[in-house]
């Protein structure tokens, strides 16, 4: 076997393994932008709101959390600034709805989320 062939055999089944968990990704982004839809409208209904903020403050930090690994670095970037905004004590805690700067982050969020899954 010639040097470096090894490599870029480990390289290639490297590759295939990130687009697989990338397709998975993007499946799964799929469903997240269908529960966020909900729980927006969730946010409306003082009764239903905690449990709004908590599911996307979830969805959000399951986002962050393998976005950049699949490179998609601007979506796990968005994705933890939507986490830090809906896990706050101070929108968990309020009867209001979340802040128009955390529903803007939001929005952003499911723009962004849209955009890969049509990669």
């Amino acid at each position: 076997m010639p040097h470096g062939t090894g490599s870029t055999d480990h390289d290639a089944a490297l590759s295939a393994m990130v687009a697989d968990i990338r397709v998975r990704f993007q499946d799964r982004l799929v469903g997240y932008v269908l529960d966020i839809e909900d729980c927006k409208r969730q946010l409306e209904l003082p009764e239903r709101r905690g449990a709004a903020v908590a599911r996307i403050a979830d969805i959000a930090h399951s986002i962050s959390g393998i976005a950049g690994s699949v490179g998609y670095a601007d979506l796990g970037r968005t994705a933890a600034s939507v986490d830090a905004a809906f896990h706050s004590p101070k929108i968990a805690a309020s009867s209001d709805p979340p802040s128009a700067a955390a529903m803007d982050a939001l929005e952003r969020l499911l723009d962004l989320m849209e955009q890969k899954i049509d990669d």
